[in-house]
């Protein structure tokens, strides 16, 4: 059973010896072989730099880089002297002088652009255009309750607010108005500069002295001494800025014209050209007198034809056409007169339809134009017995 047994073995205990073997040839230990101290054969280097642990002074040598005895990289790829694994600024211009960080003594450094280099920066992250100290770090306050920004919890402090360690209110006393009333107990926010105020922030101040304050004072020039109403206006000399007898606080129209009769109201009663649409309302302000206007002042023009109806003697010209003085249609006005010695009006229209179709013929007037002129005379009263 031994027998079988080590013709089993046989084979892995060849293989196993002869590696001993090997390990103790390589050890230069004169003929002792063993793991580990003393004569160990056996030699570890965990960067693989060439240089065993227990002398190896840098142990995580990126792999492949050149070392020196102490198994350090040597490497030095800005060429300043200073190698990578100590060089604090690792593309210095070729040429610079360097210290011992490898930093550039002529050239140095400025990664965030505040003006102190990257060497002596201790906010080497300072956003664009911060103000900074001589360290690199902010010095801006952009809610200037003087706490930097970059320590600034609450940025946008209302200005006057008092503030804790990380520039949150911990008590509002902004004063927008600077009455001496702090914002959240004014109840007039926006009082004059240097006018007095009381204790709700709102103004005391009263000019005239008639013991209504300027800001609820709608007359703020009263006479001294005269008894005022709420609006400060006073009971006894009323003012009457615009001069037309009805006092300011009962003036519907306070900017009436000089020497203008006026309603209770205060509002102008003048009618100039007598149309019996007031001045102030009339846009054609000198009408002839006895002409028919409408709302605006103006002389009615019933068929829009230019001439007012008081003068047009055709007032039924259709739109469009060209008419003369007296509002008659070109070519009729001027050859037929409405008011002729006519029989009756269909002698009247026959007379109009001959013309119109003499001026079509001739090419003075449009097919569209005869065919109104026809239309305007056929209804016209023209030779109707009393316009009958």
């Amino acid at each position: 059973m031994m027998e079988r047994s080590l013709k089993l073995f046989a084979g892995p205990l060849v293989i196993l010896v002869a590696a001993v073997l090997s390990l103790a040839a390589c050890s230069g230990g004169g003929g002792h072989s063993g793991v580990g101290g003393g004569g160990s054969g056996i030699t570890v280097d965990t960067d693989g730099d060439g240089v065993p642990d227990p002398v190896d002074l840098c142990p995580n040598t990126a792999p492949g880089d050149p070392v020196d005895s102490q198994g350090c990289s040597t490497l030095d790829d800005d060429a300043d002297g200073v190698t990578n694994d100590h060089d604090q600024c690792p593309n210095t211009p070729a040429g610079d002088t360097v210290d011992a960080n490898g930093c550039s003594t002529e050239h140095p450094e400025d990664n965030d652009g505040d003006g102190v280099p990257n060497a002596s920066d201790q906010c080497p992250n300072t956003a664009p255009g911060d103000p900074v100290d001589a360290q690199g770090c902010s010095t801006a306050d952009g809610d200037g309750d003087g706490v930097l920004n970059d320590q600034d919890q609450c940025p946008n402090t209302p200005a006057g607010d008092t503030v804790d360690e990380h520039g949150c209110t911990v008590a509002h006393t902004a004063d927008d108005d600077g009455d001496g009333v702090i914002n959240a107990d004014d109840l007039c926010p926006n009082t004059a500069p240097g006018d007095p105020v009381d204790s709700s922030g709102c103004s005391t101040a009263d000019n005239d002295g008639d013991g209504v304050t300027n800001d609820h004072d709608d007359c703020p020039n009263t006479p001294s001494g005269d008894a005022v109403d709420i609006h400060g206006c006073s009971t006894q000399h009323p003012e009457d800025n615009d001069g037309d007898g009805v006092p300011n606080a009962s003036d519907d129209c306070p900017n009436t014209a000089p020497g203008d009769p006026v309603d209770a109201h205060g509002c102008s009663t003048a009618d100039d050209d007598g149309d019996g649409v007031l001045n102030d309302q009339d846009q054609c302000p000198n009408t002839p007198p006895g002409t028919t206007v409408g709302p605006n002042g103006c002389p009615l023009d019933s068929d829009g034809d230019g001439v007012s109806d008081d003068a047009d003697q055709c007032p039924g010209t259709p739109a469009g056409l060209q008419v003369n003085a007296a509002g008659c249609a070109i070519g009729i006005g001027t050859l037929i007169l409405c008011d002729g010695s006519w029989k009756n009006h269909g002698e009247y229209v026959v007379a109009v339809g001959q013309a119109a179709n003499e001026l079509f013929a001739t090419e003075l007037i449009s097919l569209l134009e005869k065919q109104a002129i026809k239309v305007a005379a056929a209804q016209s009263d023209c030779g109707k017995p009393n316009g009958d």
